[in-house]
């Protein structure tokens, strides 16, 4: 029996395959760099949401996510493993449980977030199911996140950033 095949053998104790879970956690990665590129080329078409108008935020946003989450799908198909997955993962479930919960409280919700969003909870659940001492520190930044969304609203972030790197848009 070689190394692969006690690698797809090995089962956690939820009963799911290590490897169907990194798979999985590799597509959700895949398909939220797909979907930033798309948001961000929208914005590029002028077809942006009134939700992801907006300053110099908003326009790196999308094309941050893409760098961001194609580098992490990359890490996921060739080294699943990695205690790196598991900080990104934190990282990202903090940010999204940010913009979803400022998005909630101004009610402008963005299809294209929230589906961003959606993949990342995907990717970070795969991670829990994989690794069970995981899913305390990724609550706490659902928890830590909605917090600081309730605290910190988006649109001053946003238009903070926008005075200090692109101060011709704000006239």
């Amino acid at each position: 029996m070689t190394a692969m095949d006690k690698q797809a053998s090995r089962t956690d104790s939820a009963g799911f395959r290590s490897g169907s879970l990194d798979c999985g956690m590799t597509i959700f990665l895949v398909l939220a760099a797909v979907g930033s590129l798309s948001i961000g080329a929208a914005r590029l078409l002028g077809l942006q949401c009134s939700a992801c108008m907006g300053g110099a935020l908003s326009a790196a946003l999308p094309w941050l996510g893409f760098v961001f989450y194609g580098m992490l799908a990359s890490v996921a198909f060739r080294r699943p493993d990695s205690p790196f997955l598991r900080y990104a993962a934190g990282l990202t479930i903090f940010i999204h449980a940010l913009l979803v919960t400022d998005m909630v409280l101004t009610n402008r919700l963005c299809i294209g977030c929230l589906g961003i969003a959606a993949l990342a909870a995907g990717s970070a659940t795969c991670l829990a199911l994989k690794e069970r001492r995981e899913i305390g520190p990724l609550l706490a930044a659902v928890i830590c996140g909605s917090s600081v969304g309730f605290l910190a609203s988006y649109d001053r972030i946003d238009e903070a950033l926008t005075r200090l790197v692109w101060p011709a848009r704000l006239l």
